[in-house]
């Protein structure tokens, strides 16, 4: 109240000029500006830019449309492991035309399988309008914690069994993926060769000391010695004996993966880690198949991008099989290679070292070839009368199945739904936002001031002239910005100026959570606020009882929350505040019961006894620097020196309850034992003081213990420093008497 009887009214121009912006003037209630209409960012929606209230609508649905790339696959948390092996079993070909064919139950309550599931996943990225779609009806299946990453590769082992578990004896993984091979084992001592064949869905290969992916891959067929305790038991000699032990590829697949040992146990943690070696990733291997070179081409990798081998982000790169081109995916966001020539290298060019390979995905060229209706190898020489065989016509690609494509056509109606909603809510709002301007302009922008201005003042509360209200700080700046204070962010909490934001409709628990008064706003999810009101604020309740006084008026301490506005500047602006509710206000407040002149002329009273002592603190303050620079003082009362520094730190004190702030302070306190007796070897020594001076310092700090300058120390604290002291003579002795000890301790 003592601040209003000099401040004024702030003009639009002081809080805007051509290069800064000046914040309102808080304690000042008489101003109104400065609340956000000078600021042109995300931050204002209401002034600045659009998309900090389109905020509040999420996502934009007509930015998640296909464009000219493939679509994306939506990260639910850490399901980055499992988009990127969808994306890589999608973009095979054979494998998505096989999956289509699969058939499955056509009822709509028929239980959900692995298979139906991916048809749906399929069947969005292929003919979905969208450009990020979701694995959820494949996480919801398979129960998976879609916070927790995995390894692709255990993963993708555990989930291609599901998958052939799921399709019984249709065997199209398998005629995709599946290979043979033969371990073949040379008895060193009678040359005996024994073969033991088995499948295989991947090559599992090291690339410790290795340059390449090719390197790797022709490493991985190099003869393995078997000696010392790794010996082989020979059968037909009937021991253990050195032998020789070679892999070979019986029938290799279509489709090879090459896995990256990237991932070893740490002998020494034992733990996994991964490792940062450094290979190129090779566009074309050889296999070698029955003695005959087979050709694969790279045709589909994943990347493992992060340190750790518990954390990190996996991408895919994948090449469409039709079109030839490389696409990158990195969860929703799909980037389009101009050509594979960026990761893989040329002829002149050799390809890039990277420690992010992961897996690799390489397809069988002349199978390629044959499927896709290629040809590129050289024609054969004519022959007279020889007729030249048919061209081989490319497999047609299957379609996805009805169940499927209605999963996607439910999905495709809900997102051009929800973007209806979206640009509807858009126009919504940028309306509110139309109005709420011209509003301001109207109330705030013209000649007239918002706050009428003081007539004169009785010395202890102001006059204005006309009719006046008072309106809560933080519901003005909300009306003004367009967005609640951060106070009202967190629901059921509120902040140091008791705004709250309601999650619940119950008027019991909103006034438990605003026992100090404040603003209650309206919760949108609960349905409290019209939509036409849009996402700006809208305020549920003005709670005001907790901030009045005893004489039924505003305390004088909570003025600061308020700004003095003229009355139909006030209507206007509650009334927009709360919508198309009546206004709910437990105490309106205006020229009768905003400022309390009882509370007020005491506050004058407390400021002006608080001012006194604060100068008979500065004097005393003065008067014990002086005692402290005497050359010989007497006296026979002490105070602590470090008394000084506090006493110096204090500024003009507040009252409460009647009481002083600091007046509780011992100014002894430092130098005073648990018995309340001086301190032996009291360091810096305390200050000598004479009587007279010692009763003012009690008169300023009553709570000061009296020590007398000549009194002994305590006998009972001596008597343990004198204890410490022998111990640390008699550890001193001993380490002395052993150095090797000593230097153990430090």
């Amino acid at each position: 109240m003592e601040a209003l009887k000099t401040c004024e009214p702030c003009a639009r121009k002081d809080h805007k000029t051509s290069k800064t912006s000046k914040k309102n003037c808080g304690a000042n209630c008489l101003c109104v500006y400065g609340l956000g209409e000078q600021i042109r960012n995300a931050a204002n929606p209401v002034w600045g830019e659009a998309k900090g209230l389109l905020a509040v609508l999420g996502d934009n649905p007509n930015d998640n449309v296909r464009g000219d790339v493939p679509a994306g696959l939506r990260n639910l948390g850490a399901t980055c492991y499992l988009g990127s092996l969808v994306q890589v079993l999608y973009h095979n070909a054979a494998f998505r035309d096989a999956l289509y064919r699969t058939p499955t139950a056509q009822r709509s309550d028929a239980e959900e399988t692995v298979v139906s599931a991916l048809q749906k996943i399929f069947a969005d990225l292929e003919v979905g309008e969208r450009s990020s779609c979701d694995v959820n009806v494949l996480t919801d299946l398979l129960g998976l914690e879609v916070s927790v990453q995995q390894d692709p590769q255990e993963f993708g082992k555990l989930f291609m069994a599901k998958v052939e578990e799921c399709v019984g004896d249709d065997t199209f993984v398998a005629d995709v993926f599946r290979g043979q091979q033969t371990y073949e084992t040379t008895c060193s001592e009678c040359h005996n060769v024994t073969e033991r064949a088995a499948d295989f869905d991947e090559l599992e290969v090291a690339l410790r000391g290795q340059s390449s992916v090719g390197d790797c891959v022709r490493c991985h067929f190099n003869p393995e010695s078997l000696e010392g305790d790794n010996q082989y038991h020979c059968e037909r000699c009937g021991k253990k004996v050195d032998a020789e032990r070679r892999l070979k590829i019986v029938k290799a697949p279509p489709v090879l993966q090459v896995q990256l040992l990237r991932y070893v146990y740490d002998r020494v943690t034992w733990e996994k880690k991964k490792l940062r070696d450094a290979i190129e990733t090779t566009a074309s291997i050889k296999i070698d198949e029955n003695g005959a070179s087979v050709d694969y081409d790279l045709c589909a990798l994943v990347l493992h991008r992060g340190e750790s081998a518990h954390g990190g982000h996996y991408v895919a790169r994948c090449k469409d099989w039709r079109t030839s081109k490389w696409h990158q995916f990195d969860d929703d966001s799909v980037t389009a290679f101009s050509a594979p020539d960026e990761f893989l290298g040329d002829k002149k060019k050799k390809p890039p070292r990277s420690s992010e390979s992961y897996m690799l995905a390489y397809v069988r060229r002349r199978w390629f070839e044959a499927r896709q209706g290629l040809n590129t190898q050289p024609p054969p020489k004519k022959r007279r009368g020889a007729r030249q065989p048919a061209r081989q016509p490319a497999a047609q690609p299957a379609a996805p199945p009805e169940s499927a494509k209605n999963h996607v056509e439910n999905l495709d109606a809900e997102h051009a739904a929800s973007k209806a909603d979206w640009t509807e809510g858009k126009e919504g709002l940028e309306a509110s936002v139309r109005r709420r301007r011209e509003a301001y302009e109207r109330l705030f922008g013209g000649s007239n001031a918002a706050t009428p201005a003081r007539t004169s003042s009785d010395g202890v509360v102001p006059e204005f002239a006309g009719d006046i209200a008072l309106l809560e700080t933080d519901a003005l700046e909300a009306w003004v910005a367009g967005v609640k204070p951060k106070g009202a962010a967190k629901a059921g909490a509120a902040d140091a100026d008791g705004v709250v934001n309601m999650a619940e409709d119950s008027d019991d628990d909103a006034t438990a959570v605003v026992n100090g008064g404040g603003v209650v706003w309206a919760d949108p999810d609960a349905g409290e606020m019209p939509a036409e009101t849009g996402a700006l604020p809208w305020v549920k309740r003005l709670v005001r009882a907790p901030r009045l006084c005893e004489h039924n008026c505003l305390r004088p301490a909570e003025l600061h929350h308020f700004k003095v506005l003229r009355q139909d500047v006030y209507d206007a602006v509650v009334a927009d505040l709360f919508g198309d509710e009546p206004p709910s206000i437990d105490t309106p407040l205006n020229a009768h019961n905003g400022f309390c002149r009882q509370c007020a002329a005491a506050d004058a009273g407390e400021r002006a006894n608080a001012t006194a002592e604060y100068d008979r603190r500065r004097a005393l303050l003065a008067r014990l620097q002086a005692s402290a620079a005497s050359v010989s003082p007497n006296g026979t009362r002490v105070v602590a020196k470090q008394f000084l520094a506090e006493l110096k730190k204090m500024d003009v004190p507040t009252t409460s309850h009647g009481v002083l702030s600091g007046s509780d302070v011992d100014c002894n306190a430092k130098i005073k034992c648990p018995h309340g007796l001086l301190k032996p070897r009291c360091n810096p020594k305390p200050l000598r003081v004479d009587e007279e001076l010692w009763r003012e310092v009690q008169a300023r700090f009553p709570r000061s213990t009296q020590l007398v300058w000549d009194a002994p120390a305590c006998v009972d604290c001596a008597g343990t420093q004198e204890q410490r002291k022998e111990q640390r003579q008699l550890r001193d002795g001993e380490l002395d008497a052993c150095p090797a000890l000593g230097a153990l301790l430090e």
